[in-house]
C-alpha cells in the first residue's frame, strides 16, 4: 500500500509551491520535497522529475509551466472539484 496525503494537504502543498516559483523563491525545494512521496509516481512522475530539475536550477518561470502541465493529471487537485452528472 502506497502513501497517500490527503487531497486538501496536496492543494495546499501545490499553492505554496505554486506561490514560490511565482515570487522566485528558492524555499519552492522545499515544497518540491514535500510533494515527493506523493508525487514522484504514476503518472506524476516524469513531470515531477522535470520539475524537480528545474527548481534545483532556478529556472521558475518553466518550473512554474512544468508544475501547471503536472495539475492537469491531477484531477481534482486544482483547487476546482469536477461535478459529476
Amino acid at each position: 500500500c502506497s502513501y497517500a496525503a490527503p487531497l486538501s494537504e496536496v492543494e495546499r502543498l501545490l499553492g505554496r509551491l505554486r506561490a514560490s516559483l511565482r515570487d522566485s523563491d528558492t524555499s519552492a525545494s522545499e515544497f518540491v520535497e514535500m510533494l515527493r512521496p506523493v508525487l514522484a509516481g504514476p503518472p506524476a512522475g516524469e513531470l515531477f522529475a522535470r520539475l524537480d530539475r528545474e527548481v534545483q536550477r532556478y529556472d521558475f518561470d518553466q518550473a512554474a509551466a512544468t508544475l501547471s502541465e503536472l495539475e492537469n493529471l491531477l484531477p481534482g487537485a486544482t483547487g476546482s472539484p469536477r461535478e459529476e452528472g
